[in-house]
């Protein structure tokens, strides 16, 4: 396919223009009664055609693609409908009548959603439909420079190849454990108790060295990283969540938020950015060990320093996030202790199951603090400048917790202990809302989500992988590849039902985790190569006196122990 040369325009007055209304009749009166594999010649000559297309499989997809070429100009545009269910004949006639009187032949956009009402710039392929906007069960593109546009026609074949159903069935029985844990949580509430807190304690550094992390955060990084963004945006340090959520064995990472408006300057080069921020902070004399370390889509500044002694410290930069989001970020310097426990126990995990050394890292661990930032914000329990009361909490969570938080309030004797009892919920919370809800917003594939990467096609921000409701892309930047990625998701599934089990004192192994490979066989556990498929049996009750949380049930499954 041929890409559009931006540099010039395309003539109002196009050959086509004045032909739509002769289009339209000749697609009306031609298309055979029942939809199925067609194509029909709308114009020829020897400097333009048009065609109109439709693909079909039954029971598995339907393409309908207008096609317009300019020969002399190199000019293509394109209308395209996809469905995933059977669809009428009058259906789609409607739809491409719609798309040819919306196709101006002047415009590089695309229109995605319910008869093209969503506007997608040129090239912003990574926002093909997910999220709230695009209200229909399937995908509508209309436009002239969907240069990809061939690569998802391979998605035919993928439909019916024995990974899809395999990856299909992993899907299902990942559903069925969600809906079962919800069930749980519905008729059990109940927080971590004090032995946990205890652990959480026991992996702290002292409130001296995380005094050191924000001396580290004010006077050696905050000048560095203005001096080369500051000129761009506002600049929001995630520092203050680095400072106050490391624990022994993490690394101390600090993350560069800079505004939405950083990406509409074309000049700016966060990658660029990042190595001039590396060049400064060589100068610094109790710094040592300062190299860019590059994962496919990640790059971050690995450096030592002499007065935080035997810690790894990481900067990294993201500058697609909105201003509202960098103020959320500044009032997290005013955090309370829930939230700084709730990231320890966080980097705890990521440390019981080996997702911050070796072969199974993540890369920038810093965005789970983000995805933390977001959570307790969209929970409202975190605004501009304090963290809400618990009556706050009770009155803005979902609905399965408001019935259950009435008792609790009679546990409470003073503003400590409320945060100390909510760590737990807290915790819960952020598992189960990372796993199941937040990635139907931010475009990512997730366990209960998608059918994870089981159709890949390359694009500048990922893998495109088909879902229910169209495409969705993931954002494979902070795993790093995509065998550290199916060993995150398999870890996060195995370390969510642990949690859910201990909190709602039922028996881990009511729930039976198999490997399987993509071609449905039995695997060989190989948590990096195979997906974890799940059979839930009768819940039990734990009859074990657990009173100490780990993660040992997910990290036999993961062969850590």
């Amino acid at each position: 396919m041929v890409e559009l040369k931006k540099e010039k325009e395309i003539n109002v007055n196009c050959i086509f223009t004045d032909k739509i209304e002769q289009f339209c009749e000749t697609i009306e009166k031609s298309y055979p009664e029942n939809v199925g594999n067609f194509t029909l010649e709308l114009y020829k000559d020897d400097k333009a055609k048009a065609v109109f297309e439709t693909n079909y499989k039954e029971n598995v997809l339907t393409i309908l693609k207008i096609y317009f070429e300019i020969a002399n100009e190199e000019k293509h545009f394109y209308s395209y409908e996809m469905w995933k269910e059977p669809v009428e004949r009058k259906v789609l006639i409607e739809t491409a009548l719609t798309f040819l009187k919306k196709q101006k032949f002047n415009e590089r956009s695309l229109y995605v959603g319910k008869n093209g009402s969503e506007i997608l710039k040129e090239y912003d392929i990574h926002r093909l439909p997910y999220g709230s906007k695009n209200t229909n069960k399937y995908m509508a593109v209309c436009g002239t420079s969907f240069v990809n546009l061939e690569k998802l026609e391979d998605i035919n074949e993928h439909l019916i190849s024995q990974k899809y159903k395999t990856m299909k069935n992993i899907l299902e029985s990942r559903k069925k454990l969600k809906d079962a844990m919800n069930k749980l949580n519905y008729k059990h509430f109940s927080l971590l108790n004090k032995e946990t807190l205890n652990e959480i304690e026991k992996n702290s550094y002292s409130d001296k060295e995380y005094k050191l992390f924000e001396n580290f955060e004010n006077k050696i990084l905050i000048g560095n990283v203005n001096n080369v963004f500051g000129k761009h945006s506002k600049i929001a340090m995630v520092g203050s969540m680095a400072n106050h959520t490391a624990i022994k064995g993490s690394t101390l990472d600090y993350t560069i938020l800079t505004s939405i408006e950083v990406k509409k300057d074309k000049k700016f080069n966060k990658d660029e950015a990042l190595e001039k921020v590396c060049d400064l902070l060589k100068n610094e004399k109790t710094l040592s060990d300062i190299k860019i370390e590059k994962s496919t889509k990640f790059s971050l500044i690995h450096m030592k320093s002499s007065n935080i002694p035997d810690i790894d410290i990481t900067l990294s930069v993201d500058n697609l996030l909105g201003v509202e989001f960098t103020q959320v970020c500044e009032s997290a310097q005013k955090q309370c202790h829930s939230f700084a426990l709730l990231g320890r126990l966080l980097r705890l995990w990521l440390k019981e199951l080996s997702l911050n050394t070796g072969e199974t890292k993540v890369w920038g661990t810093y965005f789970f603090d983000l995805l933390l930032l977001r959570l307790l914000e969209k929970r409202r329990l975190i605004s501009y400048n304090i963290m809400k009361t618990f009556d706050a909490y009770k009155t803005h969570n979902y609905q399965q917790l408001i019935k259950r938080c009435q008792n609790i309030n009679k546990l409470m004797t003073n503003e400590k202990e409320t945060d100390k009892l909510m760590i737990g919920s807290y915790f819960m919370m952020f598992l189960l809302e990372y796993g199941i809800h937040f990635p139907q917003h931010h475009g990512m594939t997730f366990p209960f989500s998608t059918v994870l990467d089981s159709h890949t096609i390359d694009l500048s921000h990922g893998k495109l992988c088909f879902v229910k409701g169209g495409f969705t892309v993931l954002h494979s930047a902070y795993i790093g590849d995509i065998k550290k990625y199916r060993y995150f998701v398999n870890a996060l599934i195995t370390t969510l039902w642990e949690v859910v089990a201990y909190l709602t004192n039922t028996a881990y192994n009511s729930v039976k985790f198999k490997y399987v490979k993509e071609d449905g066989t039995n695997g060989e556990g190989n948590p990096l190569e195979e997906y974890l498929i799940i059979d839930i049996d009768e819940m039990k009750e734990n009859e074990e006196d657990n009173k100490i949380f780990t993660f040992d049930n997910a990290k036999k499954i993961m062969k850590k122990i």
